[in-house]
């Protein structure tokens, strides 16, 4: 039985925060090489009004020295527990306002590498400036060359 740690990579991309979307704020920029698959999760406990643009921004390094063009993605909003929610595909989207929610956006690490880019980072625009709780985890996941395999631990 393989666990969660050896199948995926967690990375804290955006440090919980009160005001964490304040501006315009990046989450830590993340290496997809070694994984299919990256998710970012985006999520708030407090905020009233406070609504962001997320948009996934490719580039080609650690500093995103280079960077191209949106990244299409698949992603789903969740505001109540225990319900399916709908999923639908995007390059930029606009979050809804409002306490308790997540938006998961799932990126293709192919289609990233196929446009020239092994790297990217959620970009989280504010649009409407009000305080809100939160913060972006990032789970790089479904890696190209198992832990098991390799006897090593997949950083």
């Amino acid at each position: 039985m393989a666990f969660l740690t050896e199948q995926s990579h967690i990375v804290n991309g955006i440090v919980p925060l009160a005001d964490a979307f304040s501006g315009t704020v990046n989450s830590d920029i993340v290496n997809c090489e070694g994984y299919h698959n990256v998710r970012f999760i985006y999520y708030k406990g407090v905020g009233v009004t406070g609504t962001s643009t997320l948009t996934c921004v490719p580039c080609d390094d650690a500093s995103a020295s280079n960077v191209g063009t949106a990244v299409n993605f698949r992603y789903t909003n969740i505001s109540s527990t225990d319900v399916a929610p709908a999923i639908a595909n995007a390059a930029t989207i606009g979050t809804t306002a409002g306490s308790n929610g997540m938006t998961i956006i799932d990126v293709d690490c192919d289609e990233l590498a196929a446009s020239g880019y092994s790297y990217c980072y959620l970009a989280c625009v504010e649009l409407v400036d009000s305080p809100v709780l939160g913060g972006v985890l990032i789970e790089l996941y479904n890696p190209r060359v198992s832990s098991e395999a390799s006897g090593t631990v997949l950083t």
